[in-house]
């Protein structure tokens, strides 16, 4: 996994404005196996001195909020006040997946006013976020490269409008259950696990438990495992000498051709073709 790190001060449009209301930045990013040959983890410690909007457009961005995950799909967005952790992550699976998000950072003595009247206190997702959304980023695009602030501002106001009419994503007590579980498969996902055993400690059906389960993470819990199995395997496969077959054991597969043929569906390259091409 590629890791940028920040720091504040790293980042030049990371001000919180006396103005009114000031758009610091806004923009396009994207995470492409091109780029960074895997995941790439966006983290800021001390988190930035203004709010952060992003909407997901293609692919998955896991983001994270303490011990909470959330694997957000395309037209989810999130909201990370000013001196929050920023923990996220843009999901790439193979040569061709990328995963996209449209973003905007703004201060200002309106800020908070204005996110208190959608009820945001700390992290918050929203989900499915209706179409209009997309096309009014693009427009506060183009606003602010055509240098007209007041109509960017508008933009923005627009924005935070269509997420008003959103009900905020909150965990209810199943989920937070389920997510328990999946805490579970993180610490023991190169063993056999009993999915029929977990959904009876959720006092859930199989097909109930994978059907939360796959609302929350964006997939099934067998798929979860899998990419954490695969995941650890493409670091092996980049920092260390052993074996293949070794490597299969490691990280739970119980022979190296299942191993290859599982890796290659994931990253669209055999463990062999991937750690020869790797420069990282």
């Amino acid at each position: 996994m590629y890791v940028i790190n920040k720091t504040k001060g790293d980042e030049k449009s990371d001000i919180e404005s006396k103005n009114f209301l000031k758009i610091n930045c806004a923009g396009v990013a994207v995470g492409s196996y091109e780029r960074f040959r895997g995941d790439c983890r966006i983290f800021r410690p001390e988190g930035r001195n203004d709010w952060q909007i992003q909407l997901v457009t293609e692919g998955v961005i896991d983001l994270y909020d303490g011990d909470v995950h959330y694997a957000l799909k395309s037209g989810d967005c999130f909201i990370i006040p000013p001196h929050v952790t920023n923990d996220y992550i843009y999901r790439i699976n193979g040569k061709k997946r990328q995963t996209v998000g449209y973003y905007v950072h703004f201060s200002g003595t309106a800020a908070k006013e204005l996110m208190d009247s959608l009820g945001v206190r700390g992290v918050a997702v929203f989900r499915n976020v209706p179409g209009d959304a997309i096309r009014m980023f693009e427009s506060l695009f183009y606003s602010r490269r055509t240098g007209r602030k007041i109509a960017s501002l508008g933009t923005l106001l627009r924005i935070v409008s269509v997420l008003s009419d959103e009900a905020k994503f909150l965990p209810t007590e199943t989920e937070k259950i389920v997510r328990r579980e999946a805490d579970y498969i993180n610490k023991h996902y190169t063993e056999d696990i009993d999915f029929d055993v977990m959904a009876k400690r959720c006092n859930l059906s199989r097909s109930r438990f994978t059907h939360v389960f796959s609302d929350i993470f964006g997939m099934p819990p067998t798929q979860y495992q899998q990419n954490l199995r695969i995941e650890q395997a493409s670091e092996l496969l980049r920092f260390s000498e052993l074996l293949i077959v070794e490597i299969a054991q490691r990280c739970g597969f119980k022979n190296q051709l299942y191993f290859s043929r599982v890796f290659k569906k994931v990253t669209g390259v055999s463990p062999t073709e991937f750690r020869e091409t790797d420069n990282f």
